[in-house]
């Protein structure tokens, strides 16, 4: 648990220790996989999957399979993203198995790529 400006919030750690567990239980619900994919932006596999053990004394090796299998997914719709945060199922998948391969691995942000319009306007318009 996090305080932020007088407000408590779980942390990032637990969101992903318990993203984790839900995928390595049930494996079934597409949206912690897409969590899971942007929560990569933040930390590596690594720093989730030692919060996963510390927090559910489990063995972190089964979670970072549950990871890359998909076959439990019921359906791949129903998420509501961000325009410019949208993913296709594909890199979503190549991310998680490149986690898993590569736990130190910290993926950079893939709204950083996008250019910066210099001719847009700032502030409101009158």
């Amino acid at each position: 648990m996090e305080t932020a400006e007088g407000v408590r919030m779980i942390s990032n750690e637990d969101i992903g220790a318990m993203k984790l567990h839900a995928i390595h239980q049930s494996g079934d619900r597409y949206k912690d996989f897409v969590d899971m994919y942007f929560m990569l932006e933040r930390e590596p596999l690594k720093f989730y999957l030692q919060a996963y053990q510390r927090k559910y004394d489990k063995d972190p090796y089964w979670a970072s399979i549950g990871l890359n299998t998909y076959d439990k997914i019921s359906t791949f719709e129903g998420i509501d993203m961000l325009k410019e945060k949208e993913q296709n199922w594909k890199i979503i998948q190549k991310r998680l198995e490149l986690a898993v391969k590569n736990p130190l691995y910290k993926f950079k942000s893939e709204s950083q790529d996008l250019p910066i319009n210099p001719n847009k306007k700032r502030g409101f318009r009158r």
